[in-house]
């Protein structure tokens, strides 16, 4: 019950536009996506880049925010994505979970740039300090000759295929940096 005088602040936003993976995943755990996802017979048939789950979660923000372009929900649902020192960011992963359970939050995605490196370090962090850690990472890619970064979700960083592709990511990088200093 509101105190007596108060007034809701005005804003044009709604509950909806608060929803972040981390709110999704609490009210629907992991567990239980993946068992309503087996319940449907939609069981992924092999590994892939961008699991079930993933694809779940995103359709429910898609569904929460059916006005929204794709990309505008996916900002809205990827609060707590974070990068560390492996590519974008200046902390260790251990630093960033540490901080992160300073902070109260129990849920985090590392997504370092084409980069899987600190998803064990940071995983053995998130477990000392009980945050629920999604693997992730965000792959740099090229659609319609326009600079892209994909995102992905609870991604499996041992997987033989997508090493291999981050690694000749890096090495095409390393290759055109060569280029440019050698003019």
């Amino acid at each position: 019950m509101p105190r007596s005088g108060w007034k809701k602040p005005e804003s044009d936003r709604r509950l909806s536009d608060l929803v972040s993976i981390g709110v999704l995943m609490k009210v629907f755990p992991g567990e239980v996506v993946d068992a309503v996802i087996a319940e449907c017979g939609r069981t992924e048939q092999r590994r892939r880049s961008l699991p079930a789950r993933s694809m779940a979660y995103f359709a429910m923000g898609m569904a929460l925010h059916s006005d929204g372009a794709y990309e505008d929900v996916l900002a809205l649902i990827s609060d707590g994505l974070a990068w560390a020192d492996r590519s974008d960011g200046s902390l260790t992963p251990s630093e960033l979970v540490q901080r992160a359970a300073a902070a109260g939050i129990e849920l985090l995605a590392l997504t370092d740039h084409d980069t899987v490196a600190g998803v064990g370090e940071a995983a053995v962090a998130a477990a000392q300090h009980r945050i629920t850690l999604v693997p992730g990472v965000e792959i740099s890619a090229s659609w319609r000759a326009q600079a892209i970064h994909v995102l992905g979700l609870w991604i499996d960083p041992a997987s033989p295929a997508l090493r291999a592709n981050l690694d000749a990511q890096i090495e095409r990088r390393s290759a055109r940096m060569r280029a440019i200093c050698a003019r």
